[in-house]
This record gives C-alpha cells, sequence and structure tokens, in this order.
C-alpha cells in the first residue's frame, strides 16, 4: 500500500502550537507524507494571535501549485487558516486545476 500524503494549508505559528507546523506533526503521526504551504504568518502565544502577516496571492498560488502538481492522485487537501479573502480565488482555482480527486 501507498503511504498517505496530506497538503496542509494554513498559517504558520512560529512556536509550533497551531497551524501547518501542528498538521506536519499529526500527518507525521499518522504516518503520512505531506507538503506545507503557508497563507501567512503569525505572532501568538498564551495571550492569543498579536499579528498576522498574509502571503501575497501569487506567491501562495505558486507554492499551492508546486505542491499539488508533486503530490499523489490519492492525496487529502487541508485547508486551515486563509488569513485574507484574497487568498480564496487562488486556492480554490488551484485544487480545481490539480489531478487530484476530488470527493
Amino acid at each position: 500500500p501507498t503511504r498517505p500524503h496530506i497538503v496542509a494549508i494554513g498559517g504558520l505559528d512560529p512556536r509550533g502550537g497551531a497551524g501547518v507546523v501542528r498538521d506536519a506533526h499529526t500527518a507525521r503521526a499518522l504516518g503520512a507524507s505531506f507538503d506545507l504551504v503557508v497563507t501567512a504568518l503569525t505572532e501568538q502565544g498564551a495571550q492569543g494571535v498579536m499579528a498576522i502577516e498574509p502571503r501575497a496571492p501569487d506567491a501562495l498560488a505558486f507554492a499551492l501549485g508546486r505542491a499539488l502538481a508533486a503530490a499523489p492522485a490519492e492525496t487529502a487537501v487541508k485547508i486551515g487558516m486563509l488569513a485574507t479573502a484574497r487568498l480564496v480565488p487562488p486556492i480554490a482555482a488551484a485544487v480545481a486545476n490539480s489531478l487530484l480527486a476530488i470527493r
């Protein structure tokens, strides 16, 4: 059997308590391979989220397109924090244009 693969799309919490870093820990614990696509850098801690710096839509589209093009056909796509509505269209287009089986 092939190893499951996950493309996780979401924010980057440098402390590792949330976002794609946490997704990576979960994927690893499940025995899955994974790609991480960052939508925003966050500054957060016990007090909550202090700042969010969204990624440029073009940069996000490029990174997601690369990840999806390299992904096996049986790939799960997990979408977390998108940061702004401007990031929705490039994500929707990249997933729709990929060769993944959408279910």
